[in-house]
């Protein structure tokens, strides 16, 4: 048994959460019989099952009201409370603290529990998992004497992140310099997918393992138990959960513009077809998605918890999946599909999921900016008709997940005892 500390700074009940890798890969770490302790924010308040979970909240700035208030930012969202429309965050930030504002709204904050938790309970491995980039900061702040140390990439970070560039160059080489900093210090690193482990030995020389999001078979409850939105049963349904386009690395123009064309050359087909979106979108995305060339085709029905997402994909017809033009990105969004057991459409160049859904037989992939690719397609949904001949899934589930991390942990702990 190993006694382990996650910083992470994503876990329930945040809502709008997606994939979750941790809350699955903690909990299959403890049937493993190791003992997993998790440090996280409390800013969105906390579960009844927080302390046989062993969850610790720590204050957290962006639940100060007075400070939202200054921002001009909207009450802190609860989970079963979320607006469906949400409105960017002001510059301040996004573009002034590197390497993102939870530096200081968090992270400073993390870094003192960090700490204790290491000293009283003889903590052997401290998982510091992004997004954020800050909280691998939290790694760095403990120092040469801290246990062993993994920090853990479920996005990239200067390759294939998700953040614009710095305005600055001066920003920009201090994220630079940072990121250089947490993948030479950390005993080991592990990421999601193949080609963020390239490239951190491409970059800095450091070798690397890949523990894969995946699909946390101890939802099954709650999914089972979760009250979706009833679905047209008279028209087939193509379902998307999670947000659209407000990432800018997703591409979404293209099946914006497939759907138009379905509505004025194919009104047969934009009849029999619905697209059914549930997810927090930003204000302009909620302006276009409502507007009247879309309305025909188009239900917004709003975020949902995530035991109800995953229940209404499973009520739907097909899946919908944006992905983004990175090369490394396999979102968790695409592992709950997968347990759905309906044809995914996929919008993704050649990237991490695009090569996932091939390899399961789980659907298409068409380019994001390929319409008459994409109007095809949906065709095909709506005839019920798209490529599905699923097979090797039970790969990509937390209990085989959890068993690679496990041995990342020994690796971890051996690379510090030898430092």
């Amino acid at each position: 048994m190993r006694r382990v500390l996650l910083v992470t700074y994503y876990h329930p009940p945040m809502p709008f959460l997606g994939g979750d890798p941790w809350s699955g890969l903690a909990g299959q770490l403890r049937k493993l019989g190791h003992e997993v302790t998790i440090v996280t924010t409390g800013a969105h308040g906390g579960l009844h099952t927080d302390a046989d979970h062993g969850v610790v909240r720590t204050q957290d700035l962006i639940s100060v009201g007075a400070l939202r208030r200054i921002l001009r930012r909207p009450e802190v969202a609860r989970e079963g409370h979320a607006a469906t429309v949400a409105k960017p965050p002001p510059a301040v930030l996004t573009r002034v603290i590197v390497p993102d504002a939870y530096l200081l709204s968090w992270a400073a904050w993390a870094v003192p529990t960090v700490r204790r938790f290491i000293r009283r309970h003889q903590i052997e491995c401290v998982i510091t998992t992004s997004p954020p980039d800050s909280t691998h900061l939290v790694g760095l702040a403990l120092g040469r004497d801290r246990p062993a140390w993994i920090a853990d990439f479920r996005d990239g970070w200067m390759f294939d992140g998700l953040r614009e560039p710095f305005p600055t160059s001066a920003q920009r080489r201090l994220d630079a310099w940072l990121e250089a900093r947490v993948a030479r210090r950390a005993d080991q690193l592990i990421a999601h997918s193949a080609p963020l482990i390239t490239d951190f030995d491409r970059r800095f020389g450091r070798q690397g393992a890949v523990v894969p999001n995946a699909w946390d078979p101890d939802l099954e409850p709650e999914v089972a138990r979760a009250t979706p939105p009833l679905l047209d049963g008279n028209r087939v349904n193509l379902v998307y959960t999670g947000t659209l386009g407000g990432v800018s690395v997703h591409e979404d123009r293209g099946l914006l513009e497939a759907l138009r064309r379905l509505v004025r050359e194919e009104p047969d087909t934009a009849r029999r077809l619905q697209l059914v979106i549930a997810g927090r979108l930003l204000d302009d995305e909620a302006r276009v998605l409502r507007a009247d060339d879309l309305r025909p085709v188009v239900e917004v029905i709003g975020a949902l918890p995530r035991p109800a997402a995953v229940a209404l994909q499973r009520r739907a017809d097909a899946l919908l999946l944006v992905s983004s033009r990175l090369t490394s990105h396999a979102s968790g969004k695409l592992f709950e599909y997968l347990t759905a057991s309906k044809p995914i459409l996929a919008l993704a160049g050649d990237n991490e999921a695009a090569r996932i859904l091939r390899e399961t037989g789980t659907g298409e992939v068409v380019a994001p900016d390929d319409v008459d690719g994409i109007v095809a397609a949906l065709r095909r949904v709506a005839e019920r008709s798209l490529t599905f001949a699923p097979r090797d899934l039970e790969r990509y589930t937390y209990t085989a997940a959890a068993r690679r991390l496990a041995e990342e942990v020994e690796v971890a702990i051996a690379k510090r005892d030898a430092r």
